[in-house]
C-alpha cells in the first residue's frame, strides 16, 4: 500500500476498517434476514431490496480492499461489476414495488 507518510504503512488501518464493515454489514443482513422471514407482501420486495444493498455493501468494501491493500485490479473490477450491479437490482426491485 502507499505510504501516507514516509515510513508510515497504513495498511493494518485499511485491514481493521474493513474488517469492521464487513462484520457491520454481516450484523445488519442477518437482522434483514429474520425481518425477511416474518415480512409479507410488499412489504417482503423492499426488505430484500435492503438485502441487496447489504449485500453489494460487502463487495464494495471488498473492493476498497483490493485496491488499497492487495493492488489486484482483476478482482477490483469483478467487485465493482458485482456491487453495481447487485445494487441496481435492488433499486429496481424497491422502485417496482414503491410505483
Amino acid at each position: 500500500m502507499k505510504y501516507w507518510k514516509e515510513g508510515e504503512d497504513l495498511t493494518a488501518l485499511v485491514v481493521l476498517l474493513c474488517v469492521a464493515a464487513m462484520l457491520g454489514l454481516l450484523i445488519w443482513t442477518i437482522q434483514l434476514w429474520f425481518a425477511y422471514r416474518k415480512s409479507e407482501g410488499d412489504d417482503k420486495v423492499l426488505v430484500h431490496a435492503k438485502i441487496q444493498y447489504a449485500i453489494g455493501g460487502c463487495f464494495a468494501v471488498m473492493t476498497t480492499y483490493n485496491l488499497l491493500v492487495e493492488g489486484n485490479y482483476l478482482k477490483v473490477g469483478l467487485y465493482a461489476l458485482l456491487t453495481v450491479s447487485i445494487i441496481a437490482i435492488g433499486i429496481h426491485k424497491k422502485k417496482s414495488v414503491s410505483g
